[in-house]
């Protein structure tokens, strides 16, 4: 496979060739930053000359591109011959910079005197932050962000764009390509990811590279508010090694930023089935570079919505399954609480930032249904909370320029509180009924847990001129899960000590071909050490002991990008990846999740291609992308649910033999002088079985091999469309008008091949349609949005019975003051 990649390099450059003009160069060189103080790497800076001769110079692409990207001190150099030019500079969150210039011929002589730096042509830029009024995600296409111009398959999703919305961190996430978020009800209801056909725990999520594992049920994507983030990345298949992840899939990395400023940002949100929602963010940075920042929220829901489903009669226990009846939902109440403080110090001489943070999150849900609709429970509920201290030091060009360095550690303890006594059963109209003295509606549970998380991670880079670049990563991971409440009610397994420890190690190296191109090749070390329950028995009954085992396994792959044309760019991307299971998958969730200790690592080849055209022409901006992927996993991880002694239904993990994946994805995004927008992304993913024979056997064939595999969507799409009014009541005010649509064809619940077409169990057709209007007044200091969900109030299903929320409608305020 390596051996294409300098084919595809080659290819790239020789695209990009083009007719040189023999005319006399000079270089304009300078430093790109922000009204802030900031350094702004990857910004575009674009010369665009009175005459087509000194349009088409640029010594260092040789080609026709006149323009270039600001490097990791934000600074820029561009080879042009003299004359009169016009400057434009763009960088994600900035208001663009253009100005008209004049270089002149000030050496003259050979190659080495004409590119002599000379403080005459040297030209700084300042930028001023954007203050995002307007209501939908932007796409940041290669030009304006570090992520697209790498060689790895990835996107980002600009947040602040949606910071006047109600919509959460999870609703972002769902625009981007190849994501499928599956909800199994309203506000902090079970949600599992997925990226291109990889699910829940194939993709591993981050704040700020931190890796976001083992934080525990109170602080998650599916209750973290958009407001914490300012933009979202997306990589897909092949992770770089700074994440030092074992992601299948690919990785999520909330980035929070931080900007040398101070302000307050403050928002309230209310709606539908009496949800309530509310934010702050308050920073202060001294000019010693001393700063204090606290950051809090909540949610709250009764997720009191109507469902449609058969009831269940109370006297003889049967479900007349022909019979549906409209019910509220009345057990289904959720609220969480997060407060992070941090202190830290950022731009000293020692240290580019070193921070100390504390997080507190606690979060109660009652429990309205299992993982079927049919399951009613009445008073079961569960909670948790979290006490998390962390430490950040990062430091660019230490003790010799060009090397850098970033430590993270925190620690989290979570605990846990699972609780079903109730001696009653209900049905869904909220009726009960005597249980004979049983206690427990599903089963008893009065059980606590304490989870212990450690981790570590080290970052450590070296760049040797523009060209070359080093980077080792290291990840220690320790999950430490003990029982803390009453043992005489507490079965066997949650009895036992749970623990998990991880060591990830990698190693990478890049090349840069004068930012035309950049190829990558890396080395990733996996090891684990488990040890918990595991079920010795078979056919619905348990017997467990406590077990324990080691893996170990050793990933490469390689990543290399070119661009050509100026406007377009290819990535193509390869790994021998693996990924250790979870301490949900091997443990379970000591209530409706089955852990399974017996569970091995995946193993899977990933390639991924894509080719992406980006261009701004004029008032017009254009934004194009299609790719291919193909994944051939061994020992694939898939979530089943069966059913177990009693009637009951329980969650849990086995391995699946082989799994081969095949997939398309196409985006478009156009935008007309922020006066119009529109854009969408569509997914076609192929799950297969490729295991040629039956589970257990050695020698029966498999009867379904070449099926596509359950229970996973196939087949989604996502659409939306903006218009921008300004100076509308007040000027300088702006009125942001959105409609989006998501829609997601059906899926078989088991396999296709099994059973009578007429009576299989599908996942319905879902299409949802939504409205957004965003009124910011001058400045974006006040705001004010109004949505409406699913305003046709379809009948939304993400999981096999499990019913989302019908039509809603919410409110946003957000005030914004800072300098």
């Amino acid at each position: 496979m390596f051996k294409y990649y300098k084919y595809f390099l080659l290819l790239c450059t020789l695209l990009n060739a083009g007719e040189a003009f023999s005319q006399e160069k000079l270089r304009l060189y300078g430093k790109v930053t922000s009204s802030e103080g900031e350094i702004i790497d990857f910004a575009t800076v674009r010369l665009e000359g009175v005459n087509a001769k000194a349009k088409a110079v640029n010594a260092k692409t040789n080609g026709v591109s006149f323009s270039t990207l600001s490097g990791s001190e934000g600074r820029y150099a561009i080879d042009v011959p003299k004359g009169e030019y016009t400057i434009t500079v763009k960088a994600l969150g900035y208001e663009s910079f253009t100005q008209k210039i004049s270089i002149n011929a000030l050496n003259t002589g050979d190659t080495a005197a004409i590119l002599r730096i000379n403080p005459a042509n040297s030209y700084d830029v300042i930028l001023t932050p954007h203050i995002e009024q307007l209501g939908e995600v932007l796409v940041v296409s290669t030009a304006l962000s570090r992520v697209q111009e790498s060689a790895y398959n990835a996107v980002a999703l600009d947040a602040k764009a949606l910071h006047n919305s109600a919509v959460d961190l999870a609703g972002a996430l769902a625009k981007a390509p190849g994501v499928k978020l599956r909800e199994s009800g309203g506000l902090g209801s079970d949600m599992h990811f997925s990226l291109d056909g990889f699910s829940g725990r194939h993709i591993k999520f981050f704040i700020d590279g931190v890796p976001l594992e083992g934080a525990g049920n109170s602080f998650g994507i599916n209750n973290i508010p958009i407001n914490f983030a300012e933009r979202i990345e997306v990589y897909r298949g092949v992770v770089p090694v700074g994440f030092g992840a074992d992601a299948l899939g690919g990785v999520v990395n909330i980035v929070t930023g931080e900007r040398r400023r101070s302000f307050v940002d403050a928002s309230y949100s209310f709606g539908s089935f009496n949800t309530h929602k509310s934010y702050l963010n308050m920073r202060h940075t001294t000019d010693a570079g001393l700063y204090v920042e606290v950051n809090a929220f909540q949610n709250y829901s009764d997720n009191s919505y109507h469902v449609f489903t058969p009831v269940k009669n109370l006297d003889n226990g049967q479900i007349d399954e022909a019979v549906i009846e409209r019910v509220r939902r009345f057990n289904d109440t959720y609220h969480n609480e997060t407060l992070i403080l941090k202190v830290g110090i950022v731009g000293r001489p020692f240290a580019d930032k070193i921070s100390l943070a504390l997080n507190l999150s606690q979060s109660e849900k009652e429990l309205q249904n299992g993982v079927r609709q049919e399951i009613v429970f009445g008073r079961k509920r569960n909670d948790a909370s979290s006490v998390m201290p962390s430490f950040e030091y990062r430091k660019r060009n230490l003790i010799v320029k060009n090397l850098s360095l970033a430590l993270t550690a925190n620690y989290n303890r979570n605990h846990t509180h699972n609780l079903d006594t109730a001696t009653s059963l209900f049905n869904w109209r909220g009726e009960s009924r005597y249980n004979n003295g049983k206690l427990g509606e599903q089963s008893y549970q009065d059980g606590r847990f304490q989870n212990n998380n450690y981790n570590s991670t080290v970052n450590a880079g070296y760049n040797l001129g523009e060209t070359h670049g080093f980077a080792f990563n290291h990840v220690l991971t320790v999950a430490d899960r003990r029982s803390t409440g009453d043992s005489e009610n507490q079965s066997a397994s949650s009895l036992m000590s749970k623990l998990s420890r991880k060591n990830i190690s990698g190693l990478s190296y890049t090349l840069r071909y004068e930012r035309l191109a950049n190829f990558s090749v890396f080395l990733k070390r996996y090891n684990q050490y488990s040890s918990g329950p595991r079920n010795q028995a078979t056919g619905g009954s348990y017997d467990y002991v406590l077990f324990s085992e080691s893996a170990g396994a050793t990933g490469y792959g390689a990543a290399a990008t070119g661009f050509f044309l100026h406007d377009f760019q290819a990535k193509l991307s390869y790994e021998k990846a693996f990924r250790l299971p979870t301490t949900d998958e091997l443990f379970g969730d000591e209530d409706l999740e089955l852990g399974a200790m017996e569970l091995k690592p995946e193993r899977s080849d990933n390639v991924n291609l894509s080719l992406s055209y980006s261009r701004v022409f004029g008032l017009h901006s254009v934004y194009l992308q299609a790719g291919v992927l193909r994944r051939d996993t061994k020992d694939y991880i898939r979530r089943v649910t069966n059913r177990y002694t009693g009637g009951l239904f329980y969650a849990s993990h086995e391995n699946h033999g082989r799994v081969l994946t095949t997939g398309l994805n196409a985006e478009l995004h156009y935008d007309y002088s922020r006066l119009f927008s529109f854009g969408g992304s569509l997914s076609s993913q192929n799950i297969r079985d490729a295991e040629p024979l039956a589970v257990g056997s050695s020698s029966q064939p498999s009867t379904t091999c070449g099926v596509r595999v359950p229970n996973i969507p196939y087949f989604f799409l996502n659409a939306d469309g903006s218009a921008h009014f300004t100076d509308l009541f007040v000027k300088g005010a702006v009125l942001t008008a959105t409609y989006g649509l998501i829609y997601v064809k059906d899926f078989p619940l088991y396999w296709e091949n099994h059973g009578s077409a007429a009576t299989k169990l599908r996942v319905p057709d879902q299409l949802s349609h939504d409205l957004t209007i965003v009124y910011s007044f001058p400045g974006g200091r006040y705001n004010l949005s109004l949505e409406c969900r699913n305003f046709t109030d379809s009948r939304l299903y993400d999981n096999f019975s499990l019913q989302k929320p019908g039509r809603a409608f919410y409110g946003k305020l957000r005030f914004f003051f800072g300098k």
